[in-house]
């Protein structure tokens, strides 16, 4: 067993995570392996504040196996400079230790003085380059992060693209390993695969996505006290990434059995059918037949894009509310405000915070639009098209959303290009103007932003 701790000098009021690296080097299965770990005085999980203490099983390990358990806590703000969080685990099973003395292991750290408020603009948070927690490895490969709090989520593949993984960056600028293709899934069932995770969703603290767990098919997991919890599976059904709101997952599911396609919700009862694929589209005779893969959701509406068989003449689409009934925030019916031309088309994906929802629609006349919606009056509100000159331009720019684009629940962030002079950037509306937060050419991190190198995900608060 192997114990770490993301930063030695954590200030008060800093998140610090301590991993436990839990690996067996025997020739045989070990079985009921069980983690003890004492949290030291000064630290307090963020998935359970009054927990002073863990018992965790791990189950069954394999010969070569490893389970993690990453442990997300916070520096009580209170905490005097010098402080000593000492740390220490021990690791048992039901089988007799071949190689007694390495079931225990300790890390410390030492908090450090407060450092200096958040400054303003754009931080480094983790590039390529940087080593990978857990590995000998660097980051090459950064997949869609997902703010809330003070940590961003994301998904990697270093160079040698051995290994996959699900990480943490804390605003401090630390980065955590959660899960990655060592260590074995939760429950014990296969392994994850060399390409098996998809985007994450965070809530509070709380972690969920998907993975590939190689023969065994896909898992839905979240983080939890005691490292990974199965929420779904394994399962073959094709499982596209969840998203996490008021304690619950909804997902978009397809499994094998024909009319079962649609949203689900999984929570402590169960897995529940939203919405089915069969169901008629607001506006039209048409049945849903495309959902977009991650939905807003907030516990209890759900606010996505779906259209209908693209063979269907014309193939109806929308953006829509599920809440109690199906409601239409915007379809091909719908002209927005400042145009005479109706929507013809909508661009993939659906951003929600709050009572704010943002999307790209495709109008006639061939512009293109990045919208904001207000889900409780139901007003739309055009942030730029393809004729806006954004601040610090002297031409358009014509598409949106390439990159991405995240809702809050009062700014839009959005990416836009423009095909004539092949520039980009991220703006951010704030409710009243759109104005850049980065543009290609800005110096960043000693270099300078380049094209398409903009992609906003997720946005709580913070950019």
């Amino acid at each position: 067993m192997t114990k770490t701790v993301s930063s030695t000098d954590p200030a008060p009021g800093d998140l610090v995570a301590f991993e436990v690296e839990v690996r067996n080097d025997g020739r045989s299965t070990a079985l009921g392996v069980e983690l003890l770990d004492a949290l030291p005085p000064g630290f307090t999980l963020l998935e359970d504040p009054v927990t002073t203490s863990l018992q965790c099983g791990l189950g069954v390990l394999a010969p070569g196996a490893s389970a993690v358990v990453t442990l997300i806590g916070r520096v009580d703000p209170g905490a005097s400079v010098g402080w000593p969080l000492d740390n220490t685990a021990s690791v048992s099973s039901l089988d007799a230790d071949v190689n007694p003395g390495n079931e225990s292991d300790g890390a410390s750290a030492t908090v450090g003085p407060s450092q200096p408020g958040n400054p303003a603009g754009i931080r480094r948070l983790v590039a390529y380059g940087d080593p990978v927690p857990g590995s000998t490895e660097v980051f090459s490969d950064f997949g869609a992060p997902a703010l809330a709090d003070d940590l961003v989520a994301f998904t990697s593949q270093p160079f040698a693209g051995s290994l996959h993984g699900l990480y943490a960056a804390f605003l401090t600028g630390d980065v955590v390993r959660l899960a990655d293709t060592t260590a074995v899934p939760p429950g014990g069932n296969g392994q994850f695969g060399l390409h098996g995770f998809t985007d994450p969703s965070v809530e509070g603290n709380t972690v969920a996505s998907t993975a590939i767990t190689g023969p065994s098919g896909q898992l839905i997991f979240r983080t939890s006290v005691c490292g990974l919890e199965s929420v779904f599976g394994p399962t073959f059904d094709g499982i596209f990434p969840p998203t996490l709101g008021g304690g619950s997952l909804v997902g978009f599911r397809s499994p094998f059995a024909a009319g079962d396609n649609g949203y689900y919700r999984w929570d402590d009862a169960g897995m529940h059918l939203m919405l089915s694929t069969e169901e008629p589209m607001p506006g039209s005779g048409q049945a849903f037949y495309h959902l977009v893969d991650a939905p807003g959701w907030d516990g209890q509406r759900l606010v996505f894009w779906g259209g209908a068989d693209g063979i269907a003449t014309p193939a109806w689409q929308g953006v829509y509310v599920l809440d109690g009934g199906l409601t239409t925030v915007a379809d091909l019916s719908t002209v927005l405000p400042g145009h005479t031309q109706a929507i013809v088309a909508f661009k993939w994906g659906i951003a929600v915070g709050g009572d704010m929802a943002a999307f790209v629609a495709h109008l006639a006349d061939g512009t293109e639009a990045m919208v904001a919606a207000d889900l409780a009056t139901g007003d739309l509100t055009v942030l730029a098209d393809s004729t806006t000159i954004l601040p610090g331009r002297t031409t358009p720019m014509d598409r949106f959303g390439d990159g991405g684009w995240a809702a809050g629940p009062d700014r839009v962030v959005f990416t836009a290009f423009s095909t004539t002079d092949f520039t980009s950037g991220l703006y951010v509306w704030d409710g009243n103007q759109v104005q850049p937060v980065a543009v290609q050419g800005d110096p960043f991190d000693g270099a300078a932003f380049g094209t398409a190198e903009f992609g906003p995900e997720s946005l709580n608060g913070r950019y």
